[in-house]
């Protein structure tokens, strides 16, 4: 949902700053101006929205690391380990180790 709500005002800021598609694609395809640290030489109309952008898509790109990577991690000890027990704190005989689940259950967690 944030992929698409920051793609789709970032498009916005752009049709807003730039004059024509063909502009907007001269944008894409060379990053300079990412570098260049200035409104006058990006695609944004004004420093304001420059600068929102510039903060956001840095917020952007750690949000999406930390989503991927903590779905990585639930995924990977999901597989590993998956605890039975109910509001009881963990013990050997709680958790369901690999070797201790079934296929059918398997199939049914994942």
């Amino acid at each position: 949902m944030h992929f698409i709500v920051f793609v789709g005002l970032q498009a916005i800021f752009w049709v807003y700053g730039t004059d024509s598609l063909d502009e907007m694609l001269v944008y894409v395809t060379d990053l300079s101006w990412i570098e260049a640290g200035t409104a006058a030489e990006s695609p944004y109309a004004n420093e304001t929205i420059y600068g929102i952008s510039m903060v956001w898509g840095i917020v952007f790109i750690v949000d999406f690391i930390r989503n991927r990577r903590e779905n990585s991690l639930f995924k990977r000890a999901k597989g590993i380990a998956q605890w039975k027990g109910g509001d009881e704190s963990p013990s050997d005989e709680g958790w369901l180790l690999p070797s201790k689940l079934s296929e059918k259950h398997i199939e049914q967690t994942f």
